[in-house]
């Protein structure tokens, strides 16, 4: 294929007979609008967990190495019966340009379920080729098969099978290639709307947090302010007291300033009347005489109560009348 080929109309192939088997080159080429060589390449290189290829049954990606791959593809070749093959490919892209890359793919295991090697595909290459042409990118591919050769008498009958079997290869590879480069700008929109589905979910996460935070400062905020209307509203209270309820405070505190006064210029006298009635009761002829009563012979304390004491005391000194 050169570089400024056009594209195919449709596959084209042929039929290489060699020694003992036979080799089948096929080519094919499709145009893709609304993509670039880059998104191409980014695609293939990220293929999905189900295969869209009908004759590929099963898919895997084994290894990757920046634009390299190793992949497991399980084949199904339909020529007069069906055939199941277990295979593995080494796949290299080469960016070669924004505007040009190239790939091959190499198979290096092929084995036939079940055991059996009827010889329907013993090698498997392809060669891509992805350039931009214009404002759509041009995919060419070259795929080289070999088999078993087609004995003398049957070719007349196989040829016909064989070509058909690897036109309808080539259609089906190339639109899968089709398909792939249609998806990208539904997975675009759909990365565009999964980021805005999560910048949305973290700025209502954030207006959440923030809602949270708030509410804890203005559960303390209304806590402080109910503190400090309470004393407000206890200060107006008092200040709003009845005119009457006022007097009426001014007049206790007035009695209670006399009472006070008149004890305090007592005191000299109560002090003295108990001093004296201390002396008379400690004194042995003061006891005697008064009929003070003895000391506890227990604990050294009078017979009587403090109360009795101090009544008995008063009247000794004169200011309570005897009776």
């Amino acid at each position: 294929m050169h570089e400024h080929d056009g594209p195919l109309a449709e596959p084209e192939g042929r039929t290489i007979d060699v020694p003992g088997a036979a080799i089948h080159e096929w080519r094919g080429s499709i145009l893709i609008h609304g993509v670039t060589v880059p998104q191409i390449v980014d695609a293939l290189l990220s293929p999905g967990p189900k295969p869209l290829q009908e004759d590929v049954a099963e898919s895997r990606v084994l290894e990757r190495h920046g634009d390299s791959l190793r992949i497991y593809l399980k084949l199904v070749r339909k020529v007069i019966v069906a055939v199941t093959y277990d295979t593995e490919h080494d796949v290299q892209y080469v960016r070669r340009s924004p505007e040009f890359a190239t790939s091959r793919s190499v198979a290096t295991k092929i084995v036939e379920s079940g055991g059996a090697d009827r010889g329907f595909l013993w090698r498997l290459n392809s060669y891509w080729r992805y350039r931009r042409v214009g404002d759509k990118v041009q995919v060419d591919v070259l795929s080289l098969s070999l088999s078993r050769d087609v004995p003398r008498l049957v070719k007349p009958i196989a040829h016909p099978i064989i070509n058909r079997i690897g036109r309808e290869s080539m259609s089906r590879t190339l639109y899968t290639i089709e398909r792939r480069a249609n998806e990208l700008p539904r997975r675009a929109l759909e990365h565009v709307a999964k980021t805005h589905d999560d910048h949305r979910r973290d700025r209502r996460n954030r207006r959440d947090s923030f809602a949270q935070r708030s509410h804890r400062v203005l559960r303390s905020t209304s806590w402080r302010n109910f503190e400090i209307r309470s004393s407000f509203d206890f200060v107006t209270s008092a200040s709003r007291i009845r005119p009457a309820t006022a007097a009426q405070a001014n007049d206790s505190e007035r009695r209670v300033a006399r009472v006070s006064r008149e004890i305090a210029s007592k005191a000299p006298e109560i002090a003295a009347g108990r001093q004296r009635s201390r002396d008379l009761r400690e004194s042995p002829t003061g006891r005697a005489r008064t009929g003070a009563p003895a000391r506890h012979p227990r604990w050294g304390g009078d017979a009587i109560s403090p109360a009795v004491s101090r009544v008995s005391g008063a009247v000794v000194s004169g200011r309570i009348p005897a009776m």
